[in-house]
């Protein structure tokens, strides 16, 4: 599609999709889920809170875990080509984690800064364990 579409790119694609994520009507993550994933990471590191991270994304609501759950294998599915498209699971999750995990409202600035490393290893969590999600 977007080798043979003129005009139509990356860019152009990434811009559909984000549009389309806001579109979604609620965050994909709960806000409180958010705040202890961060949590966790920051403070235990995504090894250590393996098993914590798989119950909490397994607790989402249905729709959206099963939303989430999609863009993960679509993230699988590019990042498999990596060698192709240079986009390995680390930088498709920080280019992606701002759409797809932004933060709860009222958020402070300082904690914005410090959830971008982990959000982005959130992500890549999910992709490299996806077996282990329902």
């Amino acid at each position: 599609f977007l080798h043979s579409t003129p005009g139509v790119g990356v860019a152009e694609a990434c811009s559909l999709f984000k549009l389309w994520v806001g579109s979604l009507g609620t965050n994909l993550v709960p806000d409180d889920d958010y705040t202890e994933i961060n949590n966790l990471i920051n403070q235990s590191g995504v090894d250590s809170s393996r098993d914590r991270l798989v119950e909490l994304t397994n607790s989402f609501p249905e729709r959206n875990k099963d939303i989430l759950l999609q863009i993960v294998d679509l993230l699988n599915d590019v990042a498999a080509n990596e060698e192709k498209n240079k986009m390995s699971s680390l930088n498709l999750a920080i280019c992606l984690s701002p759409c797809l995990l932004p933060p709860p409202s009222g958020t402070p600035p300082t904690a914005l800064v410090k959830n971008l490393k982990s959000c982005a290893a959130y992500i890549v969590f999910l992709m490299e364990h996806r077996d282990s999600l329902e």
